[in-house]
């Protein structure tokens, strides 16, 4: 017997392979076949011959997306309100991706009769008017080859003064991504915390920091050029020095559809490290 927990579900995709045009549909119908009604957005509903809506105009129980971790991005900022998402990976890592492609199906029958868990992910607001970040906020210079005479405090206390490329502010989910590469520890996603990341420090006294996820990070640039914030590396402001932006917990609640706590499991396709 099917648990009539979801009735309507979202449907969005990359929109550029026909390959993944082809999952959709299939999911679609499978949805369709369990007795749900779909919403399917709007450019992968035109390329499929269908009725679709505008991304903010969509709306469901639940959400599948299929694509890299740019269309969960997208799907996360773009939805109107913070429905579970289940993900397909259908990109080159999927970090975020719950399920593999040959998957997908199944796990439709396995969402529909409640065998499933969600993740609740934090994210990070700022004060200047952006969107609040599932991954990282990054500040940084405009310029290419530029450097930014920064001083970081932390809840009021300065902990760092240095110059740098940029300033990395991530959450446990975006933990795994710009903020790894800059030189950031991995963090298990059970672990509710924020990652302070230079990039490229002029000393060696500016180290990755793990703060505690009520922490309040405020960034300030006294001198310089062109400052850019930039938000899940989709959503950036400019500014002229001098410059400070606070940046702490948002208010947004992202949520993840698992199957099980697969962390380790999405970390080694993170890494490449398939021979483990």
């Amino acid at each position: 017997m099917i648990i009539r927990m979801f009735k309507k579900a979202v449907l969005i995709s990359r929109s550029d392979s026909s390959e993944a045009l082809k999952l959709v549909d299939k999911i679609r119908q499978r949805l369709l076949d369990l007795g749900l009604s779909v919403e399917v957005e709007e450019d992968v509903a035109y390329k499929l011959g269908l009725h679709g809506k505008p991304m903010d105009e969509l709306d469901g129980d639940f959400a599948v997306v299929v694509g890299g971790d740019g269309t969960v991005l997208r799907a996360v900022h773009g939805l109107k309100r913070d429905i579970p998402l289940l993900t397909v990976r259908f990109g080159k890592v999927g970090f975020l991706a719950e399920v593999e492609k040959e998957e997908a199906l199944e796990a439709l029958s396995r969402l529909i009769s409640g065998g499933f868990m969600v993740e609740e992910c934090f994210t990070l607001a700022n004060d200047k008017n952006l969107p609040e970040a599932l991954n990282e906020v990054m500040v940084g210079a405009e310029l290419p080859l530029k450097t930014i005479d920064v001083e970081v405090y932390v809840d009021g206390l300065l902990i760092a003064k240095d110059r740098v490329d940029a300033v990395i502010v991530a959450t446990t989910t975006g933990a795994t991504g710009y903020s790894l590469s800059a030189g950031g520890c991995l963090v298990d996603s059970r672990v509710k915390a924020i990652m302070l990341v230079p990039v490229c420090p002029l000393s060696t006294n500016f180290k990755p920091y793990v703060l505690p996820e009520d922490s309040e990070i405020r960034i300030t640039v006294s001198t310089g050029d062109s400052i850019v914030v930039l938000v899940d590396g989709q959503f950036m402001s400019r500014f002229k020095p001098p410059f400070e932006v606070t940046i702490r917990r948002g208010r947004r609640t992202v949520k993840f559809i698992r199957f099980e706590s697969n962390f380790y499991k999405r970390i080694k396709r993170r890494l490449a490290l398939s021979s483990i």
